[in-house]
């Protein structure tokens, strides 16, 4: 392979700053046919402590070896983790003139090794993450671009004779032509794309419409590139939106997000942080709602940019007095507008959202809106263990429900039921007082409480605690139990509390968690 390759390919592999020994050691003792360089990894022991109880951590794990083994004899003889592994990998493969590249992930080092041009395959979890190596920049998303620019070798050269005139013609506008010829000439030339939006940055005559034409030959230039397309709109957005009203800034951020959508889906692309937060400082509050539900709508099929914008809203619109309620009636809307479109999976990532958004922000509307659009994936949890009837009429299943922490193992779209009499399902967190709250929509004379346990989990609950609220502040205790059984009924027909809240508290000394299939309350 090394042979022919061009420089910009040959630069993955001499990157590697193993030294000689190393290199020729790996020459001599690790060879494996093309395709099996991405396990190349595994002649490596997974270790996190040596022979000498020194841990990998620190910096005496490698000294063992130091004085009679090159580095990857070292690594091979001792083990290590995560970065060892990967770095063994790829060098193994540049050692044998095969491009690679280690990259980083959360909490994690993989790396990937390039079968053919456009083909790079993951090892020890790559290709995606942050490349070590990358001569744009430090994304996957740079790698594919890399290998869109110059997968024509003779488009490639064409574009790279136009840069270099770029940079020493005279007058300007011959610099213009040449710079506009490089990036014809190339799908996704990074470089000279940077250069001509710095030097039309500097033309008196560039315009909003100019710049909107700019970008619109990006776009068509840059394909499934959406990351470094939008990196490069950076250079001149300003000037193209400056004298747009809020509806024209709308459109244009809207029109951006479609041709993120016709991307590469890259969950390593911190698309929210990075793209989204920045168009959002356009607007008004008011407005900025109307670009985050249509910005989920535009994204709503992918999981990674719908995700990501999902968890910016949790995290910048919904922490506000103000913004709780607007953000949870946001995710509702989309859930309203989008239910009948989308897959199960997908469905269940935006209710989940959408339904602990309004669980904490406490609002009945968001909270009806999501788990109506919800109702055909929360599923059927089983039939009642027994006999769940007490006095009064069923007033929980017009409230909604929150919990004191929410585990993994919750399934929100399911909180309804558990207040309804048609059995659903919540998990918390492990915790030495889990609590369920219910909120009914007005205050009531109440005349029983149910609750029923989760199936296989019934030694999870003993001791427990039943209070009830009329402002959500003062809570008075009505019932307690040292022995849960599996469906506890509380009658209060004859005291018959007044209570708009009806909590009920787990006492784990220990730690535990909390999941029920019903919790029912009636009213006189």
């Amino acid at each position: 392979m090394f042979n022919g390759m061009r420089a910009w390919e040959i630069c993955f592999i001499v990157s590697s700053n193993c030294d000689d020994e190393a290199l020729l050691w790996m020459l001599q003792n690790v060879n494996v046919p093309l395709q099996r360089y991405t396990d190349a990894c595994w002649a490596v022991r997974y270790q996190g402590v040596n022979a000498f109880g020194e841990t990998v951590q620190g910096p005496l794990f490698y000294v063992p070896g130091r004085t009679h083994m090159n580095w990857a004899e070292s690594v091979l003889k001792q083990g290590g983790v995560c970065g060892s592994l990967s770095t063994f990998g790829a060098t193994a493969a540049r050692a044998h003139g095969i491009p690679a590249y280690t990259c980083g992930q959360p909490g994690h080092c993989a790396y990937a090794v390039r079968h053919a041009r456009g083909k790079w395959m993951g090892g020890f979890g790559g290709p995606d993450g942050a490349p070590h190596f990358s001569p744009w920049g430090g994304n996957y998303a740079y790698i594919l671009a890399l290998e869109d620019a110059f997968a024509n070798d003779a488009k490639a050269d064409r574009a790279k004779r136009h840069l270099w005139q770029a940079s020493v013609a005279s007058p300007v506008e011959r610099a213009r032509v040449a710079l506009s010829l490089a990036t014809s000439a190339t799908p996704s030339f990074i470089t000279a794309w940077k250069s001509r939006i710095e030097l039309l940055g500097k033309d008196p005559s560039m315009n909003q419409a100019t710049w909107e034409k700019l970008y619109t030959e990006m776009a068509q230039s840059f394909g499934k590139n959406n990351k470094p397309l939008t990196e490069a709109l950076a250079g001149f957005e300003d000037k193209l939106i400056e004298k747009m009203d809020a509806d024209a800034k709308l459109a244009f951020a809207l029109r951006v997000q479609a041709d993120i959508g016709n991307g590469v889906e890259n969950w390593s692309w911190e698309m929210d942080d990075e793209l989204f937060a920045r168009h959002a400082k356009w607007f008004s509050e008011d407005d900025k709602m109307r670009f985050y539900v249509q910005s989920l709508c535009l994204q709503i099929k992918s999981r990674h940019f719908f995700g990501k914008l999902s968890d910016w809203g949790v995290k910048n619109l919904g922490k506000t007095a103000d913004g709780i309620p607007r953000f949870t009636k946001a995710l509702a809307e989309v859930v309203r507008i989008k239910a009948s479109t989308l897959g199960k999976e997908a469905l269940k990532d935006l209710t989940k959202q959408a339904i602990l958004a309004a669980e904490q922000a406490r609002s009945q509307e968001a909270f009806d809106a999501s788990t109506d659009a919800a109702k055909d994936i929360a599923g059927d949890h089983g039939a009642a263990r027994a006999d769940l009837t007490s006095s009064g009429k069923l007033v929980s299943d017009r409230g909604m429900l929150w919990l004191s922490t929410t585990s993994g193992w919750d399934q929100p779209w399911s909180h309804k039921k558990v207040i309804d009499g048609s059995g659903g399902t919540f998990h918390t967190e492990n915790e030495k007082s889990p609590s369920v709250t219910v909120q009914l929509r007005e205050t009531v004379e109440l005349s029983s409480v149910v609750v029923e346990k989760t199936l296989g989990n019934e030694y999870r609950l003993k001791r427990a605690k039943i209070e009830v609220s009329t402002d959500g502040a003062t809570w008075f205790e009505v019932a307690q139990t040292d022995n849960c059984p599996d469906a506890w009924k509380v009658e209060l027909i004859d005291k018959a509390p007044k209570a708009r809240w009806v909590r009920l508290t787990a006492d784990n000394p220990d730690g535990g968690y909390l999941h029920l299939r019903s919790f029912l309350i009636r009213a006189k």
